[in-house]
């Protein structure tokens, strides 16, 4: 193949992977551009298979971040895309070498079962990676979070969204191995329609269901953008004003989102007697989000408020973002985009507090915005008794783009995963209440004033994917190599044996 072709071909992948995700979310193209990117990929020499890799990752990410450039414009998204990216120039030369030693002779057994084993591991290794790393990572993008609506979601609270990946990155694979070798045996096709209908029929794991709890999660409809020069107080108002039609309902729990009170009720005697007011229409705590200020550092926090008490339990958010709620080397950052830089006023500090909430005897585990992405939170909360997710989240610095419904599909995987109902209420949207099997108990319309009044099921017990979800990560990044190495030597050693023996 023309190496200009496999160029194309590798950009036309990432191009069309960007549409199996919100707001597009056609999920069956993920397995084909993952296919796409595997026949770019066929055949080339060290350096060409890095770049073909590399253009695949910055297409995708390019159009699937787009949004950040509504509000911070095209370097920062260039940056994100270029870390991102960096990721698949990493994962094209190990395809080079597990290519190279497992696809040598497509007749050989390594080639038709061991090689789409190692190409899903190094797939899933480049996500691993990214998801931590730089600056805590990014975990936006994996393949698993384009399932969300797809009949293999379910897989997920066995797997995880890790296994989600894996198993759409190999199905891939091990389809483009059977033509490729031409090896559609009855074998190979049992074994590819097996774990087909494995994926698509398997249940959500039963996790126990306990009572349910009344919430009313409000969504304000508020100009809460980074640079609105809206008077302070307005998003405060705007979400009083959205609560008040229904200060005559029966609920255990009031939920405002992110930075829904923009003046800090610890600090502002007007704020706090607003927050003592909701809380008492319905004489129940007000979970909102707000920005607080303790010895002279600051904090993205979500207060848990009850009239006459104040805060009576609080959550620092644990992973702030990165060039948005703080600046990680400024110094550097600001030789090369000072203007850009110096929007990133102050820097919000990484939370220490637990993430746990009393409402009624049941135990609400909080999360803010993107912390929704990091499955190792999701853990810590499920670990520590949560019976229900929030999400307080504010999407309104990414207007009407994709980020918001981007954001909700993974709260709906991750509803799969834990095992657990999550309440995702934005300021703006999207906002929706998701049962723990990812259906949608209610949702209301972006950019609207409205609010959601419903009996939640609050669920313990654990899924594998919470129980073992550390465990089938290493399985299938480290595990999936180590199993390539070994065979890869024991060919060897076998090759070396045949050829003493015929001499």
């Amino acid at each position: 193949m023309n190496k200009l072709i496999n160029l194309l071909i590798a950009a036309v992948s990432g191009f069309l992977l960007s549409f199996a995700y919100p707001n597009a979310n056609i999920w069956i193209i993920a397995p084909v551009a993952v296919f796409g990117y595997f026949w770019a990929m066929s055949g080339l020499k060290f350096w060409m298979s890095v770049l073909v890799s590399t253009v695949f990752g910055a297409v995708f990410y390019g159009f699937h971040v787009a949004w950040m450039t509504l509000y911070l414009g095209p370097i920062p998204w260039a940056g994100l895309v270029f870390g991102m990216t960096c990721g698949f120039t990493v994962a094209g030369a190990l395809h080079y070498f597990s290519s190279k030693f497992l696809a040598k002779d497509k007749s050989a057994i390594t080639y038709v079962w061991l090689w789409p084993l190692a190409s899903a591991g190094i797939w899933i290794f480049r996500e691993s990676i990214m998801n931590v790393f730089p600056y805590g990572g990014f975990p936006w993008g994996r393949i698993g979070l384009s399932q969300s609506l797809s009949p293999i979601a379910e897989l997920a609270s066995l797997v995880g969204i890790t296994g989600l990946s894996f198993f759409v990155v190999w199905v891939s694979a091990y389809i483009f191995v059977l033509i490729s070798a031409k090896k559609f045996t009855i074998r190979t096709t049992a074994v590819l329609l097996a774990i087909l209908l494995f994926g698509i029929f398997v249940p959500v794991w039963p996790v126990t269901q306990g009572d349910s709890i009344r919430v009313l999660a409000v969504q304000g409809n508020a100009n809460a953008r980074l640079d609105s020069n809206d008077p302070p107080g307005t998003v405060l108002g705007n979400h009083f004003q959205a609560t008040e039609p229904y200060k005559n309902e029966n609920v255990d729990v009031v939920i405002w989102p992110e930075n829904a009170s923009d003046i800090d009720p610890l600090r502002s005697s007007q704020a706090a007697t607003v927050l003592d007011i909701v809380s008492g229409w319905f004489n129940a705590p007000l979970l909102t989000g707000t920005i607080t200020k303790r010895d002279d550092l600051y904090f993205n926090t979500s207060l848990k408020w009850e009239s006459g008490k104040g805060a009576t339990d609080f959550y620092d958010k644990k992973a702030p973002v990165p060039f948005a709620e703080y600046m990680p080397d400024r110094e550097f950052y600001s030789l090369l985009a000072p203007d850009l830089v110096a929007l990133v006023t102050r820097d919000y500090q990484f939370g220490q507090t637990d993430a746990n909430f009393d409402i009624s005897g049941h135990n609400l585990g909080i999360t803010i915005c993107f912390d929704i992405a990091h499955d190792w939170q999701i853990r810590d909360l499920v670990a520590t008794g949560a019976e229900i997710i929030v999400v307080q989240s504010n999407n309104a610095d990414f207007g009407k783009t994709e980020q918001g419904n981007q954001q909700l599909a993974i709260a709906r995987l991750q509803a799969i995963q834990s095992g657990r109902a999550v309440i995702h209420i934005s300021t703006v949207g999207y906002s929706a209440i998701i049962a723990p099997d990812g259906t949608t108990i209610d949702s209301l319309t972006p950019f609207e004033a409205s609010a959601m009044l419903q009996n939640v099921p609050t669920a313990s017990g654990i899924t594998p994917a919470m129980a073992f979800g550390v465990w089938i990560d290493l399985l299938l990044t480290w595990g999936v190599f180590i199993l390539a190495i070994a065979v890869v030597y024991f060919r060897k050693g076998l090759d070396l044996s045949s050829a003493k023996s015929s001499n």
